[in-house]
């Protein structure tokens, strides 16, 4: 990834006037370039629980093996289909939930402090 000056002249984007943009910011407006997941895509530890490899849950599920290989691959989790989901859901007789794995960043715990500070304004001006 370019540095954010040359990122900023690449994209056309003149009116920033080459300021020094955070990869935060940058994550929310072009997503290609965001630094990590947020949802962790746990495959290979609920393959391991349960005795199965990623072959026998391709010939099993009707998911192709590649697709699955990628899922399985911290690198290139970015997205997982529903109906994928739906599939090895059934093969591995598990719940979505049991695949998905919230992790929380440095933005997601700033939304979390806001929404916290802002209900407790408002329960202090109820009181009054």
């Amino acid at each position: 990834m370019p540095a954010t000056d040359e990122w900023i002249i690449l994209t056309g984007v003149s009116s920033v006037k080459r300021k020094q943009l955070d990869a935060n910011y940058f994550s929310m407006y072009y997503p290609a370039i965001m630094i990590k997941n947020m949802i962790r895509i746990t495959l290979n530890e609920a393959l391991e629980t349960r005795g199965r490899t990623v072959y026998w849950l391709a010939q099993n599920s009707g998911v192709p093996h590649v697709t699955l290989w990628k899922l399985s691959k911290a690198e290139t989790q970015n997205s997982i289909n529903l109906p994928v989901l739906s599939r090895i859901c059934a093969a591995l007789e598990c719940k979505p939930g049991d695949l998905l794995e919230y992790v929380a960043d440095a933005e997601d715990k700033a939304i979390v402090s806001l929404i916290k500070s802002k209900t407790a304004k408002k329960k202090g001006a109820r009181a009054k």
